[in-house]
């Protein structure tokens, strides 16, 4: 199995996958996920990969499952709105699949997302992004720690997770 030989891997729980079973662990030479880079100035972070993102290894991944439609409801409003997947950059808050429980996808663990910070400050420092969109609660707080602790001189929002009560307009709104 790949080993997580980032710097930033050494603090973090799911180091090594030893949370997850057998059957979800993956063998990749990259294991946490990165940034997709569509060359955008628009980063859209999410809270973290899903089963079907971390499969993948890509982020938002466009599923429909038991409390795993972000990706669809992110892909639909894409449509509405004339956008599409290569308008952005994409990444998760925490690059590791937290695990599921009683079939949802579990909420990472904070010392997950304080481990993944330094990928998030790579990504920000990296992209010369004009506009953060932070999806989520777990995104909002390490986008907006991340950005206050580098000094970003970006815009930022911050909104609702798609599965977490966004409705469509406020979705579609987002693109605009």
């Amino acid at each position: 199995m790949p080993s997580f030989d980032s710097k930033y891997c050494l603090t973090c729980p799911y180091r090594n996958q030893k949370h997850l079973p057998p059957e979800w662990q993956q063998k990749r030479d990259n294991v946490p996920l990165e940034v997709e880079d569509n060359e955008s100035d628009i980063l859209l972070v999410i809270q973290a990969p899903g089963e079907a993102e971390w499969k993948a290894g890509k982020p938002l991944q466009p599923t429909t499952k038991q409390g795993g439609t972000a990706g669809i409801r992110v892909e639909q409003s894409w449509g509405r709105k004339g956008k599409q997947r290569a308008d952005f950059n994409i990444t998760n808050a925490v690059q590791c699949f937290p695990g599921k429980a009683d079939g949802r996808d579990l909420p990472p663990d904070l010392q997950a997302v304080q481990a993944c910070s330094g990928w998030l400050r790579d990504a920000l420092n990296d992209g010369q992004y004009r506009q953060v969109i932070a999806l989520g609660d777990v995104a909002s707080l390490a986008v907006g720690f991340v950005v206050a602790l580098e000094g970003l001189s970006c815009e930022v929002k911050h909104v609702t997770h798609p599965n977490g009560g966004l409705k469509s307009a406020d979705l579609d709104a987002l693109w605009e």
